[in-house]
């Protein structure tokens, strides 16, 4: 078996997803906002380059390790740049579906499991108002299509359904 990777989101359904995992001994590659709500991560993801500078430091402010971020097109921080030669899919499924590429091209995972990534419209704990995720899922679908999610699985929402 190969090297797993889990995703981990900012959505409310988290805490239950990780309960129904179970332990995980894989990478742990946070999403946005749980750069500084998840303590034990291996990297970050996000395609909000703006923001890893507070990022950074909300992750330094509640006492949690550094540990690298990732983005598609770095403004500062320190993040590293990877841009997949199919960014505008990688790119376009959403700051979850961009970690899964992560995982599986620059930390070799075979395995991508994502908690906390439903994709499903709705309130985010950690954001302002009403999030229209769906919008991201045109992409989730080409990326399907083009062989690109073979190895990864949801455990919640439609990211679960569309994945199983």
């Amino acid at each position: 078996m190969g090297v797993g990777a889990l995703v981990l989101g900012s959505a409310e359904c988290l805490a239950s997803d990780l309960d129904v995992l179970g332990p995980w001994t894989g990478f742990r590659i946070g999403v946005n906002h749980a750069a500084y709500h998840v303590e034990h991560l291996d990297a970050v993801c996000t395609l909000h380059p703006e923001l890893v500078e507070d990022w950074v430091s909300k992750r330094e402010a509640a006492g949690f390790e550094p540990v690298p971020f990732y983005t598609h097109d770095p403004k500062g921080g320190g993040a590293i740049k990877w841009q997949p030669d199919d960014l505008s899919v990688w790119s376009g499924g959403s700051s979850s579906m961009y970690a899964g590429g992560v995982a599986r091209y620059i930390l070799g995972a075979t395995r991508i499991v994502f908690a906390g990534c439903p994709l499903e419209d709705g309130r985010n704990p950690w954001r302002e108002g009403y999030q229209k995720y769906s919008k991201y899922r045109v992409r989730w679908v080409q990326a399907k299509r083009k062989g690109y999610l073979a190895g990864f699985e949801s455990l919640s929402g439609w990211t679960k359904d569309f994945l199983a």
